[in-house]
């Protein structure tokens, strides 16, 4: 090397010696420095390896493949500035991102899809933000949209595509968050759909056909566990009660000589004034529930006035029966009384 060559070496020094190097596209192989060394420039596929650590102070912008083999951390990297990845940024360490707030964005807000996927050894996962539902998905394998486990949507929808287990000591599903409004679970079936919930308007817990709380009950139970059965119910073996039965049933008052009520259980009252030894007007109950063959149970349910004995019975026709109520007793029956009866087929 000429004289000339090496006193221009001597006076540019190191770091010059850097800076044209990188200007210049050479191959950068290492860059020892106790106090640290900077420079500036664009350098092309080569290879930089820094002992000391990394501080970007400006935007750092790579346009195709960064591998980086060691953990970047506040002590062997810093970017102060932007770091943007136009290409594939393959780390084969761990990242940790500090500060007050840290943030990872994944996308640009274009039209498609962002993902983060989960390359295992036997089976991948993936979630990510799917362009064609605006939903955030997580599902089996790479590709975004197939196989889908679950899915959030801009109103918070959380739909989720498989069984779900509930494991531990004490596991607990809570539908609703202690507001003035109705909760329910939906039962969506082929032919016809089911619900139960807590309807907010009577603060029962509610069953009936349908997807609409509150519409075709067909069982409530009240605070004070009551049940109410809003139709019949068929008891296929035997049944055995600890304590009483309230059976849904009708209560009415006579109009005339006739009243219709269409229950297997029900109660009607009357005002007409019975005579000792005299019979009430036949009366007319319409009620579907009656057959030809039907058992019928009538019985007073009042209590009768002094000397006064009241008696009930009934002559079951097709969808009707006939009753008669007569005082059998001494005195007179001037006060309000009432029947009860059962049908039975």
């Amino acid at each position: 090397m000429k004289d000339s060559t090496k006193a221009l070496l001597g006076i540019l020094g190191v770091s010059t010696l850097l800076l044209v190097a990188v200007l210049l596209g050479a191959s950068l192989k290492s860059v020892p420095s106790s106090e640290g060394e900077s420079f500036g420039g664009t350098v092309y596929n080569r290879i930089i390896e820094f002992s000391e650590g990394i501080t970007v102070d400006s935007t750092t912008v790579i346009d195709g493949s960064g591998n980086i083999d060691a953990p970047i951390t506040s002590t062997t990297g810093t970017f102060s500035s932007t770091l943007t990845v136009t290409g594939l940024l393959t780390g084969n360490g761990d990242a940790l991102f500090g500060g007050t707030t840290p943030e990872v964005t994944i996308g640009d807000a274009g039209t498609e899809d962002a993902q983060v996927t989960f390359d295992g050894a036997a089976q991948d996962f993936y979630i990510g933000l799917e362009d064609v539902t605006d939903d955030l998905v997580l599902g089996v394998g790479s590709t975004l949209g197939t196989t889908v486990a679950l899915a959030i949507d801009q109103n918070q929808l959380v739909t989720v595509s498989a069984g779900i287990t509930m494991i531990g000591t004490t596991p607990t599903l809570t539908v609703g968050d202690a507001g003035a409004e109705d909760t329910s679970v939906v039962f969506d079936g082929i032919a016809q759909d089911f619900y139960m919930g807590l309807e907010d308007a009577t603060d029962n817990l509610v069953f009936g056909l349908g997807s609409v709380l509150g519409t075709s009950l067909a069982l409530s139970i009240d605070q004070n566990l009551l049940v109410t059965v809003a139709n019949d119910f068929t008891v296929s073996a035997t049944t055995t009660l600890s304590g009483g039965l309230d059976i849904n049933s009708a209560d009415g008052s006579l109009t005339g000589d006739a009243i219709t009520q269409n229950v297997n259980l029900g109660k009607f009252s009357d005002t007409a004034d019975i005579a000792a030894g005299a019979d009430r007007t036949a009366i007319t109950l319409t009620n579907s529930k009656i057959t030809t063959t039907s058992f019928l149970l009538f019985s007073m349910c009042s209590t009768p006035d002094s000397g006064a004995t009241l008696t009930v019975s009934a002559t079951p026709t097709a969808g009707a029966a006939t009753v008669q109520v007569s005082n059998e007793g001494a005195g007179n029956q001037t006060a309000n009384w009432s029947v009860c009866y059962l049908v039975s087929d």
